[in-house]
């Protein structure tokens, strides 16, 4: 049950519902110029729009607002009265729509909902969520996988960022990239066949484990390749950054994947990190939010994601 405040407050935002707000400018130009000339150059209109305008306005708060006088038009009692609560409407209304709201993240409890996949959870994410708990000590984040479900996701508010590979986002939808590192290739450390440098004719002819964290769709490795008219021998399909150097580990597979990512799993399972025989572009993620929620909270997290990523590439 609404108290008798709030019922005010509805009433009166009832009163307003089918008013022409854009008359109140014209009334302020018209009450500093005193002029109908005057006022339309500074509106950028015409006078018989001001003139319209004016006509209104009498009606709407049942007064002439103005008389004519020998020193031109001069505004009524009603019309002094409501000068100056109309200033300072305005003028409130002005100051919040230039004012941006700062963003303190230290003083933040939020909790971020991510859709990602562990590419990015393996390196960067853990070395953000390292300057959370110095910059940002009370945020979260919520990660999540991503799914074909994600784009949806992000649309309605379940997530507040989506990390993955595209061609194309939706019309709502903005996008930046977030590079996570060069591509490497990883073998075990006793591969019996490749040594310190892996050849163009050992990669075409070895088995691949190939990553594909959604199971379908051409990497941006693979479309260079076939750009290069490069065809791999892929034995086994991983959706894991994770599991897939598993495979590598036991057999005489390649695997490439970005170098943040193998530098985080070779040491544990013993494997070999080296060049690519050929170039290939590093790995760059789309970082995705929609247009209607980019707040400051989320600019300032897509800026640390950035910074982090940076990092890691240095190291």
């Amino acid at each position: 049950m609404l108290s008798a405040t709030e019922d005010g407050v509805a009433d009166r935002r009832n009163n307003l519902a089918g008013i022409n707000l854009n008359l109140f400018p014209v009334l302020d130009a018209l009450l500093r110029h005193r002029s109908v000339s005057r006022a339309a150059q500074e509106l950028g209109v015409t006078p018989s729009a001001v003139s319209h305008s004016l006509k209104e306005l009498r009606g709407l708060l049942d007064d002439p607002l103005f008389v004519r006088s020998g020193t031109g038009m001069m505004p009524t009692r009603r019309a002094t009265d409501v000068d100056a609560a109309l200033r300072g409407a305005l003028g409130a209304l002005a100051e919040v729509m230039q004012r941006r709201p700062e963003f303190e993240p230290a003083a933040s409890n939020r909790t971020f909902v991510l859709a990602t996949s562990d590419e990015v959870m393996l390196e960067t994410l853990p070395r953000v969520f390292e300057r959370l708990q110095v910059e940002a000590p009370a945020m979260g984040l919520n990660i999540r996988p991503r799914t074909t479900r994600s784009m949806e996701m992000l649309e309605v508010g379940e997530i507040d960022l989506l990390l993955r590979l595209t061609d194309t986002v939706p019309s709502w939808a903005a996008r930046a990239p977030l590079d996570i590192g060069d591509v490497v290739c990883v073998v075990r450390g006793d591969h019996p066949t490749i040594g310190e440098t892996l050849t163009l004719q050992q990669f075409q002819s070895l088995p691949h484990v190939r990553i594909s964290p959604q199971g379908f769709g051409a990497s941006s490795t693979e479309k260079r390749l076939h750009a290069l008219g490069i065809e791999r021998n892929i034995l086994i399909y991983s959706f894991s950054f994770v599991t897939a150097p598993a495979f590598v580990a036991r057999t005489d597979a390649i695997l490439t994947l970005p170098e943040g990512v193998a530098r985080a799993v070779a040491p544990r399972l013993g494997l070999r990190i080296l060049a690519p025989p050929i170039d290939i572009p590093g790995f760059v993620l789309d970082m995705i939010w929609h247009q209607s929620r980019d707040d400051p909270a989320l600019v300032w997290l897509r800026a640390l994601l950035v910074e982090v990523a940076e990092e890691v590439r240095a190291r």
